[in-house]
């Protein structure tokens, strides 16, 4: 049996053409897509376009555990996350590993400024 995933992502209106085009289908308003995916990663897949502001989610498959996504349009990140939200990171000896710390930092960087263009686009 194949992996299937659901993925949901907010973009820009103007942008929804790309998203369209890759298998994602309009969902509750004109900014947000979702797709469920045959056989998907945990990677934002290859063809997710990267030189336009997005922020999402996905599901967890039959090899992954649910994760986040965001692009600013220039970089691209995405970390795991627990099944009601939140960050999976590994912890020793009570403190936050050092790798984990930046990949929440570049995460959350990154997805401010997704969600700052999508908001200026929306005006």
């Amino acid at each position: 049996m194949g992996d299937y995933c659901y993925f949901e992502i907010t973009c820009r209106p103007e942008d929804a053409k790309r998203f369209e085009a890759i298998g994602f289908s309009e969902f509750r308003t004109a900014e947000r897509f979702t797709m469920h995916e045959e056989e998907s990663s945990n990677s934002g897949g290859d063809d997710m376009p990267m030189d336009i502001p997005w922020h999402g989610r996905s599901e967890a498959g039959d090899e992954y555990g649910p994760a986040l996504h965001a692009c600013d349009g220039k970089q691209y990140a995405s970390i795991e996350s627990g099944h009601h939200g939140g960050y999976v990171v590994e912890v020793k000896a009570g403190n936050l590993v050092r790798e984990d710390r930046l990949r929440v930092l570049n995460y959350e960087r990154i997805l401010r400024r997704a969600e700052k263009l999508i908001a200026k686009g929306n005006k």
